[in-house]
């Protein structure tokens, strides 16, 4: 018997902000929060999805995370601002900079964004599709802690550093790309652990830097670039 339960999308966006309003954040980023959670489930990127709640649960119980932070936006140049997240989690941030910075782009013909002091940037397409979405190309890169080695490393170097890109199409939903430069996303390898699944062959090398399918090892070792 499957223990799969069958949710509409707003179900999931009303469970997942009534339970981060119920760990004490506030409605703003509880809200933000789910919006990201609902966009992953919707787009069948589990590892960003629901899945990914108890970890903004810990950073915020482990004091990592502000429950209430209010990001604030400054200009640095003419088609350049700045989102100070204030220690919060990146979803309200990134919520917070999106028209500002689509109107910026509108107005200059180029615009960008930083975002600092943020946790956790999550998925990365919901960000540049809110920008296709305006009329406008979008892309967002965010660095990351060293997970991945380099070709023929055994040690971690490099972050997964996660890109995105998107651009709008006539009468037609945009094209939106989004991946790590290791060859899976770290989620998914952790989604594989919690179900006890195996790793196919060139995602991970172990602590001992030969190749590895248990999630574990991996987890404990390094990821592996794409290509």
């Amino acid at each position: 018997m499957s223990d799969a339960v069958l949710m509409s999308l707003a179900d999931v966006h009303r469970s997942a902000k009534a339970a981060l309003l119920a760990q004490g954040f506030s409605a703003s980023h509880a809200n933000a929060i789910a919006n990201t959670v609902t966009m992953a489930e919707r787009d069948e990127c589990r590892h960003h999805g629901l899945f990914r709640l108890p970890f903004y649960m810990n950073g915020l119980h482990s004091g990592q995370a502000s429950p209430d932070a209010e990001p604030e936006l400054s200009v640095l140049a003419p088609a350049v601002i700045k989102v100070d997240a204030k220690y919060g989690f990146s979803p309200l941030a990134l919520e917070r900079g999106a028209e500002p910075l689509a109107a910026l782009a509108k107005k200059m013909g180029i615009a960008a964004m930083a975002v600092n002091n943020a946790l956790n940037v999550a998925a990365l397409w919901p960000e540049v599709e809110r920008l296709a979405e305006h009329g406008l190309v979008g892309f967002a890169f965010v660095a990351a802690s060293p997970y991945v080695a380099p070709a023929g490393g055994t040690k971690p170097l490099f972050g997964t550093n996660p890109m995105a890109f998107a651009w709008p199409r006539n009468g037609e939903p945009p094209v939106v790309f989004d991946q790590a430069s290791s060859a899976s996303a770290r989620g998914e390898i952790q989604l594989r652990l919690r179900d006890g699944k195996t790793l196919p062959d060139g995602w991970a090398i172990g602590p001992d830097g030969t190749p590895t399918s248990d999630p574990t090892q991996a987890l404990a070792g390094a990821q592996l670039p794409f290509g």
